[in-house]
């Protein structure tokens, strides 16, 4: 049996499987504890051991323990062991909670922790003061007890003024020892939240393993540091975007997407459709590259966080379309992918480190670097470089305990589990990642966008036999030349060009949007508001003219009339707009006149 034809048959029927089996529950597990002399101090443990030999030197001298037997030996026992020796009344304690241990020797440990009195000595409202300016100055990386300290007294001082009371200052030694006591997780908890340092102490989990290739990937994105500068003015133009899918069982990068698309499904369906395809018309671009990119294929999962384009429909659309399981990872646990995560980590330590232009996290790293005035690479010549360290460094080379190395890991794995390759065209699986939209058919055809309309012979017929309706139908923002519409009755979907085939073909959908900004900005730019309403009040006033002329026609005089009215109306109806938000464009507004020709004024 083939391995698509595997995939198809059990893919689904894994996904349950695989769910119950990776949804990161512990396992059964007996979380009981337990205790012995070492669980202890040393000197603790070494007074348990003294009380013991005590109590076994009592029972060999007499048949029974209590009061009346212990008393006479106490000379002997101070003899013998050649320290002090407690009451009579606390040795018959320690053989009481022995003998209620079962003879467990931890119960004769002392409790030297529970001792003294563990009540706070100062009032409640010192102590929430103290709790409080122990907070503010736990966010440096040491806390600075002195500025604690003076933060206390002036709350208290406030305090004190405003109610009348007259709570005095807790000294330096108090506050010292409280953030003595302080444990790691709420030093963490303080500076970061609860949230950080429930995650900074996590129970680690045990390692994810996978037995072949695209068993399991993981995606993400991440914002390079390194900015990018424009091909023919070399202005800094910004840091681009960097989308990643890492494959676990080969630690290999198998698809990518570098550019300043900001994550998003585009940028998505960009690196995933890079990942299934095969690599050798990518890397004919790039002559500097020598050796082969050898991963491809579909995935069987895709590990994700919880980012709306991972959640989006359309992305989950063409995974089933393309029998892929989905995982979505808890809300901040970047753990739970940590391959593409150290991945990310590798690629800014090992490439972008050395790169001109390098942005850095840390203020206190720069030192004086200017890293926008110091970028000189473009976008393809960063793309070129990142290239050239995947193929010819990152694949080839094994990793620093020499466990793995991606192509020969890859290699060995595809041996045993061939890759699952996708057997279309590329304008298949373009048409799988698509986006789904239903639009208005009419006589111009479909309207997808302002200035993008579509038509075919196929598609007039197709509205002669349906009549105007929503269709449903697929496009690629990434190319906007061609949508495919949906024929209900074939149940299939058809090619429909655009009308504006030369320009829609050379654009996306963004950059469409974009133009059609800059061209209402440049038809725009002659306009003046101030103009037009000066020619108005021109117009008025010919009108008013023409009304007041005693032999004007009456047949002008209504029409002058009716002018006047239809602009009261449209002005009225103008400020109703700007009342509702402008709900309806004045602009749409038609006046409807029932006479078409031409009307003229009578002068005397």
């Amino acid at each position: 049996m083939s391995r698509s034809t595997f995939l198809k048959l059990h893919k689904k029927n894994n996904q349950q499987e695989y769910d119950e089996d990776h949804t990161g529950k512990s396992e059964v597990f007996d979380e009981r504890s337990y205790k012995d002399l070492s669980s202890f101090r040393e000197d603790i443990a070494n007074e348990a051991l003294f009380r013991l030999r005590i109590l076994r030197q009592i029972s060999r001298d007499c048949e029974q323990i209590n009061i009346k037997t212990i008393e006479p030996l106490r000379v002997k026992l101070q003899r013998k062991f050649q320290r002090d020796i407690p009451s009579t009344i606390t040795i018959y304690r320690w053989w009481l909670a022995y003998r209620k241990a079962d003879y467990n020797i931890v119960s004769l440990a002392p409790k030297i922790n529970k001792r003294g009195n563990r009540t706070v000595k100062v009032p409640k409202v010192v102590s929430a003061f103290m709790d409080q300016a122990i907070n503010d100055v736990i966010s440096a990386k040491q806390i600075n007890i002195q500025s604690a300290f003076r933060r206390v007294r002036r709350k208290i001082r406030q305090y004190n003024l405003v109610h009348g009371t007259h709570y005095k200052y807790p000294n330096y030694e108090s506050i010292r020892k409280r953030v003595k006591k302080l444990t790691p997780f709420e030093k963490i908890a303080a500076r970061k939240g609860e949230r950080a340092a429930k995650r900074e102490f996590r129970r680690m989990g045990k390692r994810i393993l996978t037995s072949n290739v695209l068993e399991r990937v993981e995606i993400d994105h991440t914002w390079l540091d390194l900015f990018a500068v424009d091909n023919d003015s070399r202005v800094t133009i910004g840091r681009p975007y960097l989308t990643q899918l890492v494959d676990c069982y080969s630690k290999a990068v198998i698809g990518f997407y570098l550019g300043f698309e900001p994550p998003s499904y585009i940028s998505v369906s960009l690196a995933l459709k890079n990942a299934i395809q095969r690599k050798e018309k990518l890397l004919a671009q790039y002559p500097s590259i020598k050796n082969e990119w050898i991963c491809y294929g579909i995935p069987d999962l895709i590990v994700t966080d919880n980012a709306k384009e991972f959640l989006s429909e359309n992305f989950g659309r063409a995974c089933e379309s393309l029998l892929i399981i989905l995982h979505q990872n808890k809300v901040e646990t970047p753990d739970n992918k940590p391959h593409v995560e150290r991945q990310y980590g590798t690629t800014n330590t090992s490439l972008i480190n050395d790169l001109p232009g390098k942005a850095f996290s840390n203020y206190l790293q720069r030192e004086g670097y200017d890293s926008i005035g110091e970028a000189t690479l473009t976008l393809d010549e960063i793309k070129e470089i990142y290239l050239l360290w995947l193929v010819d460094i990152y694949h080839k080379k094994p990793n620093k305990r020499g466990t793995n190395c991606p192509n020969v890991t890859w290699r060995q794995g595809a041996k045993e589990w061939a890759p699952d390759e996708f057997e279309g065209t590329s304008e298949e699986l373009d048409f799988h990642f698509a986006i789904l939209d239903q639009k208005m058919l009419t006589d111009i055809g479909i309207t997808l966008c302002k200035e993008l309309d579509y038509s075919s012979d196929r598609l007039a017929e197709y509205r002669g036999k349906k009549g105007n309706h929503k269709v449903k139908f697929k496009y690629n923002p990434e190319h906007m030349g061609f949508i495919w519409v949906i024929d209900e009755d074939q149940e299939e979907y058809f090619k429909v060009p655009a009308i504006e085939y030369e320009y829609a073909s050379t654009v996306s959908l963004w950059q469409h949007k974009i133009n059609l900004e800059i061209k209402e900005k440049l038809n725009n730019s002659d306009y003046n508001e101030d103009e037009e309403i000066d020619t108005e009040i021109a117009i008025e006033e010919i009108v008013h003219e023409s009304i007041r002329k005693k032999k004007t026609s009456i047949t002008n005089k209504k029409r002058a009339a009716r002018y006047l009215e239809h602009s009261e109306r449209a002005k009225s109806q103008k400020n109703n707009d700007i009342v509702l938000d402008e709900k309806k464009s004045p602009s749409s507004i038609e006046t409807d006149v029932d006479d078409d020709s031409d009307w003229d004024i009578d002068y005397v």
